[in-house]
């Protein structure tokens, strides 16, 4: 199946490929959380529940996690990604080589900033850190969950 990032799209592209394979699907690896909240209500609609993933830690994708809708998102921490720019932005400034602690097997450099995989357990993380607002996540739809989870304002 063709990749996208237009959630829309990838609802239709992915209940093509649903209906190709005969309604049989073991888990879902969606690129970011916006075409994972597609993709569950193709799943829902055919009364289907598999592990889905997604990507970004996005208000909507934590919601669906807290409800169990979505098994997990990648959490990648702004501050990480800040620093490890701006470290990278000084070291040019000065007229220096930056260093990257990893290549691509081309060669290309890059500074490795390491995803979390956030769980229900783990949405309160995200929240304390800032990279999500808790009254985003927690509206009054999922207020039961961010309480059960342990996420606080």
């Amino acid at each position: 199946m063709a990749g996208t990032w237009d959630g829309a799209k990838a609802g239709t592209l992915f209940e093509q490929a649903l209906t190709a394979v005969g309604g049989k699907v073991d888990a879902v690896l969606a690129p970011n959380d916006n075409n994972a909240a597609n993709i569950i209500t193709i799943l829902d609609k055919n009364g289907l529940k598999v592990p889905v993933s997604g990507q970004d830690a996005s208000p909507a994708g934590l919601q669906n996690v807290l409800l169990g809708k979505q098994t997990t998102t990648v959490w990648k921490p702004y501050t990480l990604i800040a620093t490890a720019a701006s470290d990278l932005a000084i070291a040019l400034l000065n007229g220096e080589t930056p260093t990257a602690d990893k290549a691509l097997a081309d060669g290309t450099p890059y500074i490795a900033v390491t995803p979390n995989s956030v769980g229900q357990a783990q949405v309160k993380d995200v929240v304390a850190a800032g990279d999500a607002s808790y009254d985003e996540v927690c509206t009054a739809a999922v207020k039961a969950a961010c309480d059960e989870f342990g996420v606080t304002a």
